[in-house]
């Protein structure tokens, strides 16, 4: 036996001595050790309640306000990596500060002081997406290890980095600007290796999976998924799953040989973890088909020739999914159920085994009669010791996730995101896919595993597992014979490590995805924003107090110090004597309570004032009755609102009032009123603004109903815009719910359309001219109702054969047709306001449908990501041009007389020529557009995620007028009335007008 094995394996040894909890000085790595377990001895007192204060004038958090803070320091407006400390530093992936760079920052551990960053190069390829760096990284001596968003295995220098000078431990001045950064960046990368160039591996969005730093070597998921876009997307089912590098000189010395890619769904996001069992180590690493091994380590005295490769093919089974949207599968397994309709008369005849699975919708497969065949490194093969399938055989039976984004749940986890745990010579993990694939109410599963054996240990390697949680994408927290584990629905499950018995459950937040993980230290359980008592007896402790939330990243612990990533901030928490108020009174705002439900589908009568006539032309385009304005397409005719403001400072700031409860939709304003809704998971409210002064003049709460849907974080409850006649105000929640109040707020009438099944939650805003239009395409049906603005019975209802989708209707009057004219999916329509009769309908659209129309000539325009940009004509449907650039997801496009404007969610706005197509110019910003381009006064009023609003010239070259902050965040689409501009901010309303001499 070599030095290097000895030293190694009295390591090994000298780690399985211990409980398999990390001491609580550094935390170098994702989970603070190589055995991945979120768990920590401590050795100082750590706070059970913290309160992160308040912001100074300059938007800085005032330490003084704080409670048990030690720091804060700004990151990046994306962070999905988590913190890691080594040596007095803290790193954490984000994104820079224009938004569109990948990138570390380095933190003085004592005082969140930056001591430098690392701006991750792009390779010189197409179409890479903007993440954040996910990978955590981790610190080995004075070199960093991480992968990159974009595919690339980095290793930095972190002396050339921080300009650590040759004597003493002291940096130079951090160098701030991008460029120098950017500079320095290049010089401080050691080696570097392109996991796409190289062996093809294709990730699905990004890579979040953290490196193994085990011995000499870095062992490496290569995130390779299967494609979802034939024929666009390259899918590699040949890609080894887990390669090893030499830490020194990034030479590749092993691979796996489990032909995963050909067993996969989706992608692959966990990382390796060490195990010590008897002694010997094991690389632990579950894969993306549910599947959970461990290899032995690198043998380093085996010969590595560098650069050399060889050709392998597909040893089988080929698998081949069965698409059983709308099909009923009568509990059978896929195989059962390809031989009950005979499948294989259909296909040719199979090169190799085959295996069925279920899917809604398919990705790319093998083809049944080939036997693919890839170039792969010629080097050793890492030895497997065991392996076990970690998807309960019950849950085989039904279907996999469907195809769409935010997918309605209904399938079963297939893949595993968590990283396992080594704990006491057995394995931890927790299955789960991607929720933005398949909803958070998947279930899930946590199996133990006996890892002293070898082989396939699925029964015999079985110590117990535990299926009465959601799926998670967390890691598992192991710690005094218990087990923490966060489901994907914000539920924790405290388990007893030996039997799986389940002690207690809690859910830390409702209406929310999780992807967090546990940390445990000091008898507490932190997640999030929650703590808890760490014991068999459930103890709910104070919790972090911060208006805002963590979404992606855990929490780190370093020398009695808990780091936390919530907002954009990290904060570094710890116990200095600051104790929970015995206390506090918050009393709720009034609220007028809606009158007695009424049973499902009764409609009551509507007081006589209300059947009144429809307002006129002149009285529409004076107002803003809906999202969008006039008949919802984006021109705010008479009005004359100032060119720029400053929030900050008060320019032309008219008012500012604060807005009770959250939500997405826009202001609606007629006759002096600004209306909005808010709600979350406890009530859904209608507000009433004076738009002299901001004074809330009435608010009134929505019925209760006993099913509250599952929405987005992002837009919540009250993502639909409401609209007015003049006379009532109608507005529409996330459950279906409709309500029709007068202008003192009285309820008129109440209907309830259903629960919509939505992937991210109901957001269709309503829109009145004659009738009361409701667009409610969801999972279950798709319909269009008419509906009596006075009474809210159905005038007409289209039942239409279209797809989920978010967009809202408009209304187009050209000559004698009146037209409610729809983005649908796979069509856009124009149907008559009266009957309900159809008009046009082109297919042109495909995949998420939010963008609503837009129109302008007796031309229809519709657009979103997954298809293209469409002129078509309100006369015979046909389409005009198209194009196919930088589409819109989220905000609508703009037509007018002469050009077509869209915003993007990478923050590119184009125009277009009306009549031809032809591109005008692009425009690149820092920022997403959610809110929709609005035409006020010849220029175009762009408001961004981050609350900028950017004001250019409609014209045929780019000429900017005006950038102006708002100082929140902005999704909302501004409304425009008379001088005034009425803009919703995350927390407030404002009224942006010119001040009067």
């Amino acid at each position: 036996m070599t030095w290097d094995k000895m030293s190694i394996l009295c390591t090994a040894v000298l780690l399985a001595t211990g409980p398999g909890a990390v001491s609580a000085r550094d935390w170098p790595e994702w989970c603070g050790q190589p055995s991945r377990n979120m768990a920590a001895e401590c050795d100082q007192k750590l706070p059970d309640w913290a309160d992160c204060g308040v912001d100074d004038d300059e938007g800085e958090v005032d330490l003084s306000t704080t409670k048990n803070v030690k720091w804060a320091a700004r990151l990046g407006h994306r962070t999905t990596g988590s913190p890691v400390v080594s040596r007095g530093r803290v790193f954490i992936g984000t994104t820079w500060e224009d938004g569109r760079e990948a990138c570390f920052l380095c933190l003085d551990e004592q005082t969140g002081r930056r001591l430098g960053a690392f701006i991750c190069p792009r390779p010189p390829r197409d179409n890479l997406e903007n993440w954040a760096i996910s990978s955590t990284p981790t610190v080995d001596g004075d070199r960093l290890y991480f992968v990159s968003p974009y595919q690339e295995v980095v290793c930095i220098d972190l002396n050339v980095l921080l300009g650590t000078r040759e004597r003493g431990d002291q940096t130079q001045s951090p160098k701030t600007d991008k460029a120098s950064v950017e500079q320095i960046s290049l010089k401080s990368i050691l080696w570097r290796y392109d996991l796409f160039d190289k062996l093809k591996a294709y990730y699905h969005h990004t890579a979040s999976s953290s490196v193994l730093v085990h011995g000499d070597y870095v062992y490496v998921c290569t995130g390779n998924g299967r494609s979802w876009v034939p024929g666009r997307i390259p899918y590699s089912p040949l890609t080894p799953s887990l390669v090893v590098f030499h830490k020194m000189t990034g030479l590749l010395v092993a691979r796996d040989d489990e032909q995963i890619g050909e067993q996969l769904y989706r992608g692959q996001y966990s990382s390796p973890s060490l195990g010590i069992v008897s002694g010997r180590a094991q690389i632990v690493f579950a894969t993306g088909n549910g599947v959970c091994q461990a290899f032995e380590p690198v043998d380093p005295a085996v010969q590595v020739v560098p650069d050399r490769w060889m050709t392998t093919s597909l040893r089988g089974p080929i698998v081949h999914f069965i698409d059983i949207e709308g099909k009923n599968t009568g509990g059978l397994l896929p195989s059962e159920y390809a031989r009950s309709v005979d499948l294989l008369s259909s296909l040719p005849k199979p090169a190799l085994p085959l295996e069925f699975r279920f899917s809604r919708q398919v990705p790319a497969m093998t083809p049944v009669d080939n036997i693919p065949a890839a170039t792969v490194p010629d080097v050793p093969l890492l030895k497997k010791i065991w392996w076990y399938d970690c998807i309960p055989p019950d849950y085989k039976r039904l279907p996999y996730y469907p195809r769409q984004i935010k997918g309605d749940g209904r399938g079963h986890p297939c893949d595993i995101i968590g990283t396992p745990v080594c704990w006491n010579n057995r394995v931890y993990v927790a299955i789960g896919g991607d929720p933005n694939h398949g909803g958070r109410d998947s279930k899930g599963s946590v199996a133990c595993i006996d890892a002293t054996r070898t082989g396939d240990l699925t029964e015999k390697g079985r110590l117990w597992s535990y299926n009465d949680l959601n799926q998670s994408v967390s890691t598992l927290a192991v710690a005094d014979g218990l087990v923490f584990v966060a489901d994907t629905a914000h539920t924790i499950h405290c388990l007893d490590a030996d039997n799986g018995e389940c002690y207690w459950t809690y859910s830390t937040r409702k209406g929310a995805t999780c992807f967090s993980s546990p940390l445990v230290a000091d008898g507490k359980v932190y997640l999030e924003k929650t703590i808890l008592s760490a014991s068999k007896r459930f103890q709910l402790l104070g919790g972090i107090q911060n208006r805002q939330n963590a979404v992606y990243s855990s929490h780190g612990l370093a020398n009695g110090v808990v780091f936390a990533v919530i907002g954009e901030r990290l904060w570094a928490l710890c116990d200095k004597g600051d104790r929970l108020p015995t206390g506090s009174d918050v009393s709720a705002a009034a609220i007028r309570p809606v009158t007695q439900r009424e049973p499902p589908g009764s409609v009551p009568a509507a007081p006589e004032a209300a059947a009144a006539s429809a307002p006129s032309r002149d009285a529409i385009m004076n107002n803003w009755p809906n999202l969008r304005g006039p008949f919802g397409q984006g021109i705010a005719c008479h009005a004359t609102p100032p060119i720029d403001f400053d929030a900050a400072a008060g320019k032309n700031v008219r008012w500012k009032a604060p807005i009770p409860k959250p939500g997405a939709s826009s202001p609606v304003v007629w006759g002096g009123r600004v209306f909005l809704t808010g709600a979350d998971t406890t009530a859904r409210e209608i507000y009433a603004f004076d738009t002299a002064n901001g004074k809330m003049l009435w608010q009134q709460a929505a019925r209760q109903t006993a099913e509250i849907p599952e929405v987005s974080e992002e837009f919540g409850h009250a993502a639909s815009t409401g609209a007015t006649d003049g006379k009532l105000f109608f507005a529409i929640f996330s459950t279906g719910d409709l309500v029709a109040v007068d202008m003192n707020g009285e309820v008129a009438w109440t209907r309830s359309l259903g629960t919509p099944k939505s992937s991210y939650g109901y957001a269709s805003s309503l829109i009145v001219y004659k009738q009361l239009f409701v667009q409610m395409d969801d999972g279950n049906s798709a319909s269009l109702y008419a509906l009596d603005p006075a009474t809210g019975k159905t005038v007409w209802q289209k039942k239409r054969k279209v797809r989920q989708s978010w967009a809202s209707p408009i209304i187009v009057v050209s000559d004698d047709r009146e037209m409610v004219v729809l983005a649908e999916n796979p069509t856009a329509s124009a149907y008559d306001v009266n009957t309900g009769e159809v008009i046009v309908s082109t297919k042109c659209l495909a995949g998420e449908v939010a963008p609503s129309p837009a129109s302008a000539g007796g031309t229809m325009i519709v657009a979103n990501e997954s298809a293209n940009l469409s002129a078509i004509s309100l006369t015979s449907g046909a389409i005009l041009w198209s194009g196919e650039d930088d589409l819109p997801d989220v905000a609508s496009p703009l037509a007018t007389d002469d050009f077509v404007f869209t915003a993007s969610s990478s923050g590119v706005v184009n125009c277009y020529d009306l009549g031809t197509g032809r591109k005008w110019w692009t425009q690149e910003f820092d920022e997403s557009f959610y809110p929709s381009p609005i035409m006020a006064d010849s220029r175009i009023y762009a408001m961004d995620n981050r609350g900028t609003l950017h004001v250019f010239r409609a014209s045929k070259t780019f000429e900017p007028v005006a950038d102006s902050r708002l100082g929140e965040e902005s999704v909302a689409t501004p409304a425009f009335a008379g001088n005034a501009m009425f803009i919703r901010g995350k927390d407030n309303l404002y009224c942006i007008e010119a001040k009067r001499p």
